[in-house]
């Protein structure tokens, strides 16, 4: 997974601008209100951060229906993505100053919730985020505009087209994916040897 980090260039580590990079959640001490959003995957992390801060924290949760939560003070638990998404435009145009908001959860949740509390106003210095390792990854095919799940660095099949694609070590924050290229550009029907790219 490093190599999706760091590119090589002159013999001299890089860090990529088109890879996201996350740490682990901590509370910012200037704050006033901390509001945490995230989904299954990032349960442990939201968990995890209740316990960083005496200031109280808000809990916003997308869960799988008839999951069992930890006991956790959620202030809102949906199991439906656009009705989470209206609850916190809601949240973000009641927020006063000092509030900052906390994501963690799987990569496409991540890349659509930062991207939500941006086009809201937000600025990055109010937002941190946490991508919950272990989580598959979203690969865009440039070749059919399927989105799949896979896990980096591949290679995985695309369920549009069926082509076997290498993941890029680019990550688009517009479409919340890593973008997926045909292996095997001058014979796709070829099937590929199961050896990275």
């Amino acid at each position: 997974m490093s190599a999706l980090l760091h590119a090589v260039d002159s013999g001299r580590t890089v860090p990529q601008r088109s890879l996201p990079q996350y740490a682990r959640l901590t509370p910012l001490g200037s704050a006033r209100r901390h509001i945490v959003i995230a989904d299954s995957a990032g349960l442990l992390a939201a968990a995890r951060f209740l316990t960083l801060t005496n200031v109280p924290v808000e809990l916003y949760l997308l869960v799988d229906p008839g999951m069992a939560l930890p006991s956790l003070s959620v202030v809102s638990c949906c199991v439906d993505a656009p009705v989470l998404a209206e609850t916190i435009r809601h949240v973000v145009r009641g927020a006063k100053i000092g509030a900052r908001f906390y994501i963690s959860g799987s990569s496409v949740f991540v890349a659509q919730t930062d991207a939500l509390l941006k086009a809201c106003g937000l600025r990055d210095d109010e937002i941190q985020a946490e991508v919950c390792i272990g989580t598959t990854q979203p690969v865009f095919c440039v070749h059919c505009r399927t989105l799949t799940a896979g896990l980096a660095p591949g290679p995985i099949h695309c369920l549009g087209c069926g082509l076997s694609l290498a993941i890029r070590e680019h990550f688009s924050h517009r479409i919340g994916a890593y973008l997926g290229v045909c292996i095997n550009a001058e014979t796709p029907a070829e099937p590929i040897n199961g050896q990275e790219v």
